[in-house]
């Protein structure tokens, strides 16, 4: 079993194949057996690895095929328990993860979504994300329309398995760095979690220290508007009165050391975040008056001169 789901998944990978194993039954023995109590599947994950392999190449080729695995709750459950019993067998979390990400918000409501988004988080958690970036974009936008089937009811169990963390983990990490999807995967979910969720997911938000790894993802892709809208769609959602206060006030107290020649090498190093912080803040046009309010628009203007004189700094112009 194992060699034919090898041989049908090696078959799929040239899409001119695919209609025939569609038209043979392949897909429709790949489920069966995968749901077969009789078969020792669930012991053997390679075999599982590569019939959900074989699945993902069949989705490439013909998108109709997910429509089918959409209404086949069994199958799905079975995908989804094998991946969240064995989230560190690398080929099954890759295969399972990278199908996931096909599956449209549509698809994804007639799922138990919440089982999977767990699976998910699980999974990821034990591959390389800075080395399989598809991966974990494919991981990441399977939450997003996840969370657009399940709605605000599944957020508290979100929590609770970490998905905060991990996305937050993920932005902050070389995979976003380098490649803007990944970044705009991140935000979009986390975006979406605080816009859907209530006053547990804004806080859990917060008090992971969302809004300084947003700034600084921002920071990392200044050309990018898609990371740039994403990071302000976030940023505004976070924004409260107290974070302008403390912000408005680090950023004077830090001012006041720069032009008193008293700002460590670090200190100067930090401006263009801070600058970016204030500014990323001022995107919302509902916080331009409490951002004057506390005291931000000086030291914003010592930052900008401080920033202009830098020698060879990245983006300078942008910032």
């Amino acid at each position: 079993l194992e060699e034919t789901a090898r041989t049908v998944a090696r078959l799929a990978s040239q899409p001119k194949h695919v209609p025939q194993l569609l038209e043979s039954g392949a897909l429709e023995q790949i489920c069966k057996i995968l749901t077969s109590p009789t078969l020792t599947v669930a012991s053997n994950l390679d075999m599982q690895a590569s019939m959900s392999l074989a699945i993902n190449r069949i989705a490439v080729a013909a998108p109709s095929a997910l429509d089918d695995l959409a209404n086949q709750p069994k199958v799905m459950a079975a995908l989804v328990e094998s991946l969240k019993q064995n989230p560190s067998h690398g080929a099954l979390a890759k295969s399972t993860l990278e199908l996931f990400g096909r599956f449209s918000n549509d698809q994804l409501s007639k799922m138990e979504v919440e089982p999977m988004m767990g699976a998910i988080i699980g999974a990821m958690e034990c591959i390389d994300v800075d080395k399989d970036v598809h991966i974990a974009t494919a991981a990441l936008t399977a939450l997003d329309r996840a969370l657009d089937a399940g709605g605000e009811k599944i957020i508290p169990g979100l929590i609770r398995a970490g998905a905060v963390p991990l996305a937050l983990s993920t932005l902050s990490g070389d995979a976003a760095r380098n490649h803007g999807n990944v970044a705009v995967s991140s935000l979009n979910f986390l975006s979406h979690a605080a816009r859907i969720g209530n006053d547990e997911a804004i806080e859990s938000l917060r008090e992971n220290g969302t809004f300084f790894t947003v700034v600084e993802a921002m920071g990392g892709h200044m050309e990018n508007a898609t990371v740039r809208g994403a990071a302000s769609d976030l940023i505004q959602m976070l924004s409260s009165d107290e974070l302008i206060d403390e912000f408005g006030a680090n950023l004077a107290t830090f001012a006041t050391r720069f032009e008193e020649g008293e700002a460590s090498e670090e200190e100067v190093a930090a401006i263009p975040q801070l600058a970016l912080g204030l500014g990323a803040l001022a995107m919302s046009p509902e916080n331009i008056p409490k951002i004057q309010a506390a005291g931000g628009v000086l030291p914003m203007i010592t930052m900008m001169g401080a920033i202009a004189e830098m020698k060879d700094y990245p983006n300078q112009a942008e910032l």
